[in-house]
């Protein structure tokens, strides 16, 4: 195997302040200052052979430890050779990325993170699978040859996990930018199943997030905060969590490292799953370079982590099976 361009061993990320959040806000929430994570124990992994595949490059956009450990388990996945590259961030790295992965040999693509699948659907022409994206028709990631793995996990699971926490939750709130109708549709599928009702809103600002906010507070127990960095600032997002507080509303985000912040919950993928996901869509890739099937394929599994300080201030009892730092559903 040859080794990954970036030493996984050793990517640590660790930002502070508003800067932590304006990378959480940056194309996928994620989770790089939580102190309390946990690894999950390592599943048994299953190795595969990807017919006709000489390299799968892996392209994180940043060096985010979830990130890392996305392309930690599609190396255990793999019988055969992949390489790992990482952006930094930078935009301005794509040359040097781009050039490894051709010498490299590499004819299928994994991109993490926005960053690197905006890259590799403007500049490559390989069959590319991307995760960890949220606004991903926006960004006109979807074609023939580029299709995509979901970043939020299924949305059943969520809603059982917040009843078992707080049987008492019945209305909570949800914010949301533009054209996300058929995601608002499932949301409130999955809590009308569990008796919760979900008032959202769509807003094209963070002004415009804050002043919905504000005037639902009244009318909800909890609230929804979808990753979508089009109608989230830094600033807007400290405020909310601070109202949010002080009304004792439930904050329930898709990023661990909000959390600090004044959230009571977060809920992610779980990075064994996601790996999952795109293989069976790199084994799929057709001779032409073709991805059969829908423009992404949702994920099946769910990590949960409580916020014990918060959930004290909301006078709300952990369950043994939420306790610790971090569990998988």
């Amino acid at each position: 195997m040859h080794p990954p361009s970036s030493n996984l061993g050793k990517m640590l990320y660790r930002v502070t302040g508003i800067a932590a959040v304006g990378v959480l806000l940056s194309g996928c929430l994620f989770n790089p200052f939580a102190r309390d994570a946990q690894p999950a124990a390592e599943p048994v992994t299953e190795i595969v052979e990807i017919a006709g595949t000489r390299q799968v490059a892996v392209v994180l956009s940043n060096d985010l430890p979830e990130f890392v450990a996305i392309a930690d388990e599609l190396n255990r996945r793999f019988s055969k050779d992949i390489t790992v590259h990482s952006l930094g961030g930078k935009p301005g790295n794509a040359e040097r990325v781009l050039a490894e992965i051709d010498a490299a040999g590499a004819d299928q693509l994994v991109a993490v993170g926005l960053l690197a699948a905006k890259i590799g659907r403007e500049r490559q022409g390989r069959p590319m699978v991307f995760c960890q994206t949220y606004n991903y028709k926006e960004h006109g990631l979807v074609s023939a040859n580029s299709k995509g793995v979901g970043l939020l996990p299924p949305f059943d699971k969520q809603f059982e996990t917040w009843h078992e926490l707080d049987p008492k939750i019945k209305r909570i709130g949800l914010l949301s930018g533009p054209d996300k109708d058929e995601l608002l549709v499932e949301l409130r599928q999955a809590g009308d199943r569990r008796g919760i009702g979900v008032i959202s809103r769509a807003v094209s600002s963070d002004k415009e997030a804050l002043l919905e906010f504000k005037r639902m507070m009244s009318n909800i127990q909890g609230l929804i905060i979808l990753p979508d960095n089009r109608i989230l600032s830094p600033r807007v997002l400290r405020e909310i969590m601070s109202l949010g507080a002080k009304r004792r509303t439930q904050i329930v985000v898709y990023a661990p490292g909000l959390l600090n912040l004044g959230a009571l919950m977060s809920f992610t993928g779980r990075p064994d799953d996601i790996a999952n996901a795109v293989v069976k869509r790199l084994e799929s890739v057709q001779a032409d370079g073709r991805i059969p099937g829908p423009g992404l394929i949702p994920l099946e599994e769910i990590r949960v982590q409580v916020n014990p300080a918060m959930a004290d201030h909301l006078s709300l009892i952990i369950p043994e099976p939420l306790a610790g730092s971090t569990g998988n559903r």
